[in-house]
């Protein structure tokens, strides 16, 4: 039975390499993932288990992949929300041919680019650059490229900034659901 912190800590750290063997499968990288993402929030998850009721854990290692798998889940999840963000945002386009119906989303479409803008100038600004250049259509690779900035950084600053937009676009009476 694990007393205290340090033995919490000590069997973490044993499975370190089972943690990142069981994630290697996914190809995170050709996922958009940073690994070292997963492996901090698996570590979490595991603390968390075993401060709360590491007692009932009889099957450690099945436990882990259990954990690890369902970290992954989580994440794609969290991507694809957030894409479908994007692309609400990103591509507001019209979707019928009748012409008043045309002018209505087009004014539509005005309107919510333009509260889009409004509340982009409220987020910081570098988190607003990555944004902006995201819903343009560039991937965060070459967002992190032209901004000579780590790819991690620049993820960071996206789902960030993201939250941020989402926070703002809510108080001006825009709501997303997933």
């Amino acid at each position: 039975m694990l007393k205290t912190d340090e033995d919490i800590e000590r069997l973490i750290k044993s499975f370190s390499l089972s943690i990142r063997s069981l994630i290697n499968p996914y190809q995170c990288q050709k996922n958009g993932i940073d690994q070292d993402d997963l492996v901090q929030e698996v570590r979490i998850r595991l603390w968390k288990a075993y401060t709360n009721n590491g007692h009932h854990i009889t099957h450690f290692y099945a436990y882990l992949k259990k954990v690890v798998d369902s970290v992954f889940i989580n994440e794609i999840h969290k991507r694809h929300r957030d894409m479908n963000l994007v692309k609400t945002f990103g591509s507001l386009q019209p979707l019928c041919d009748c012409s008043q119906e045309k002018e209505r989303e087009a004014g539509q479409q005005f309107h919510l680019k333009a509260i889009l803008n409004e509340s982009l100038k409220d987020i910081k600004e570098s988190q607003k650059i990555v944004v902006q250049l995201r819903l343009s259509g560039l991937s965060l690779e070459e967002i992190a490229g032209l901004n000579h900035w780590t790819y991690r950084k620049t993820c960071n600053l996206y789902y960030r900034g993201l939250k941020s937009l989402k926070l703002r676009l809510e108080k001006r009476g825009i709501f997303y659901e997933n």
